[in-house]
């Protein structure tokens, strides 16, 4: 059999493909029968006709001079080169049992010139319905946007070896880009990139790249818009390829400028109170500074006062007023002193105050002091304080005991302070003693009871809520 033997409609009947062979016109010459149940078109129907004319438009078709089609095959027409032609729409008529139904549809189609004896003598037109693909991407690209306004994430893939990014919608607007750009290269996008982080943006993708192991890759940076708004940008990726000659990487970003302006105006915020509360300690501190010398010059005088007085009622209420001064100043010390300020370790400072008050004590006389690891607040600390003071001084001083013992314990919420005496203790105090005492106790809100047991003088008062740290 040669070459002569074969007819075109022979050719056609072999192949599978939705193919016709047309003239330099335009003019079907023949079809196959994948061509023929593609389009729902008879033989007759397109042999001789010029294929653009063989179907009917349609509501949504292009005119026929100006459709995608026309120009791809005026072209391989003018240039003797094979073209393929760009997904293209072009409805076509369903017959059904209902009747003639449009239906929209979505095509390739490769045109390919016949030569013969080195002349051009005919088009090879190769066709193929898309429409399946083409509604699934659209289905997809509409999940890509739904997920986007819900979440804020936008999606790009890349592709190395051409540099060729086909970013989302999202993507493109995230980058200041119009959504129509369609593909677009690498360098665009770092075109946009802020120049202080570039580096770091361009050496996460080069890391991933060069080490196909890498499972991921995440970066956060800059992007200038043209209209000279900045965003931050996150944006994490990994291949969804591990072919290491065709890599495909796929990536997510989000907007996260609005976090960025939280965190730095939260450290802002920070460095802000940082700032006050050392000017705050500073202040605070100059001025315990004053109260200290304050006190000591006010101790001092009172001193001078007592070595001075005449006649020893003068001495013993000058002493008792010493002693109440002391007592201030030792709080305030231990107050100064500490890292906490809103508290006092009264378990702590009791003690020294007792151990303060046994040394002014005159001769024979002593304190005794056992003191649970009581916290109170600063205020009832110098107020107890003050208390003990109060309940213990007078007595020593004006020789009505020679010994006292101070015990502070902690019975669930509440603070009992002891205080007994081996003499009449507080029986003999004037009315000033008494009347500190009581303004104390309602300070307090403390009951105070006076007892007398085995010949020794006690004295219990009960605080409620008070705070604690045993």
């Amino acid at each position: 059999m040669s070459p002569e033997d074969l007819s075109i409609d022979d050719l056609l009947s072999t192949t599978l493909e939705a193919s016709v062979i047309l003239d330099l016109d335009g003019v079907v010459v023949a079809a196959s029968e994948a061509y023929l149940r593609l389009t729902a078109k008879t033989r007759d129907e397109l042999v001789g006709h010029r294929l653009l004319d063989a179907f009917d438009r349609g509501p949504e078709a292009p005119q026929p001079v100006d459709s995608p089609l026309a120009q791809s095959l005026r072209r391989v027409a003018d240039r003797g080169m094979a073209e393929s032609m760009a997904t293209f729409r072009w409805p076509i008529l369903r017959r059904t049992e209902t009747g003639d139904v449009w239906k929209s549809a979505w095509w390739d189609a490769v045109n390919t010139p016949i030569v013969r004896n080195g002349e051009m003598i005919g088009i090879l037109h190769v066709v193929r319905d898309v429409t399946a693909s083409v509604l699934q991407d659209q289905g997809a690209r509409t999940r890509e946007r739904m997920i986007a306004r819900m979440t804020g994430l936008a999606s790009s893939q890349f592709d190395p070896k051409s540099d060729r990014v086909d970013a989302s919608p999202a993507l493109l607007n995230l980058f200041g880009f119009p959504e129509s750009t369609g593909l677009m290269t690498s360098a665009e996008f770092f075109d946009r990139v802020h120049p202080d982080d570039m580096a770091n943006a361009a050496a996460a993708m080069e890391n991933m790249l060069a080490d196909p192991e890498a499972p991921f890759f995440e970066v956060e940076y800059r992007v200038q818009l043209p209209g000279g708004e900045t965003r931050w940008v996150a944006t994490s990726g990994e291949f969804i390829s591990r072919d290491e000659d065709d890599p495909i990487m796929i990536s997510l970003s989000r907007d996260v400028t609005d976090a960025r302006l939280r965190e730095q105006e939260l450290i802002e915020t920070l460095a802000e109170r940082d700032r006050l509360l050392t000017q705050k300690d500073t202040l605070l501190g100059e001025v315990n500074h004053r109260i200290k010398n304050s006190l000591q010059i006010v101790n001092s005088l009172l001193k001078l006062e007592v070595r001075s007085a005449e006649g020893s009622e003068l001495r013993k209420r000058l002493a008792t007023t010493l002693s109440r001064v002391q007592a201030m100043a030792s709080v305030h010390d231990l107050i100064f002193r500490a890292d906490q300020m809103a508290t006092v370790a009264l378990g702590e400072h009791l003690p020294k105050l007792c151990r303060a008050i046994d040394e002014l004590a005159p001769d024979g006389a002593s304190v005794a002091c056992n003191c649970a690891p009581v916290v109170l607040t600063t205020d009832r600390a110098i107020s107890l304080a003050l208390l003990v003071n109060e309940l213990i001084t007078p007595p020593l001083t004006e020789g009505r005991s020679r010994h006292v013992d101070v015990e502070l314990s902690e019975v669930d919420d509440t603070l009992r302070l002891r205080v007994h005496y081996d003499g009449s203790g507080s029986r003999g105090s004037n009315s000033v003693s008494r009347r500190i005492v009581d303004s104390i106790a309602r300070q307090l809100d403390a009951s105070v009871e006076f007892e007398e047991r085995d010949g020794r003088e006690c004295v219990i008062a009960d605080m409620q809520g008070v705070m604690s740290a045993g």
